[in-house]
C-alpha cells in the first residue's frame, strides 16, 4: 500500500511538471512570434543610436540574424526584494515579461533585453 501512494504521489509530480513545461514552452513561443519582430525592431534602432551606451561600436548590430532568443519573466538587475510589493519597480522585478536576444558573433557579442509592456530595449554587451 505504501509502494502505491509513493508511486501515485511520483506520477502527480511528473503530471504537473509536463503540465508547466508544455505552458512555459506555449507561452514562449507565443510570446516570441507576437513580439519577436517589433524586439528585432526595436533592438536594431537602439543600437544605431545607442553608440554611446556601448563602447567601441563602430556599425550598427544586425538584429535579424540573432544567435539566441528567449522569453525571460522580471529583470534580475533591479534591486527589489520580492516581499517589497508596494515598492514601484516591483512589477517590472517579478513581473513583466523581456526577450532577451543575442547576437552570435563570438568575438564581440550583444545582447538586446526588450521589454514586451513598454516596447523598449536595452543593448549591452554579453
Amino acid at each position: 500500500m505504501k509502494a502505491l501512494v509513493i508511486v501515485l504521489a511520483i506520477l502527480a509530480g511528473v503530471k504537473v511538471w509536463t503540465q508547466q513545461s508544455l505552458f512555459r514552452a506555449a507561452s514562449e513561443q507565443a510570446l516570441m512570434k507576437a513580439y519577436g519582430s517589433a524586439a528585432m525592431a526595436s533592438c536594431q534602432k537602439t543600437s544605431r543610436r545607442g553608440t554611446k551606451l556601448i563602447p567601441n561600436l563602430r556599425q550598427s548590430i544586425d538584429w535579424s540574424q540573432v544567435h539566441s532568443a528567449k522569453v525571460v519573466i522580471g529583470d534580475e538587475t533591479i534591486d527589489v526584494a520580492i516581499w517589497q510589493v508596494d515598492h514601484e519597480n516591483w512589477a517590472q522585478r517579478f513581473k513583466m515579461p523581456y526577450i532577451h536576444l543575442k547576437t552570435g558573433q563570438a568575438s564581440k557579442p550583444h545582447v538586446c533585453i526588450f521589454n514586451v509592456m513598454t516596447g523598449t530595449a536595452l543593448v549591452r554587451r554579453a
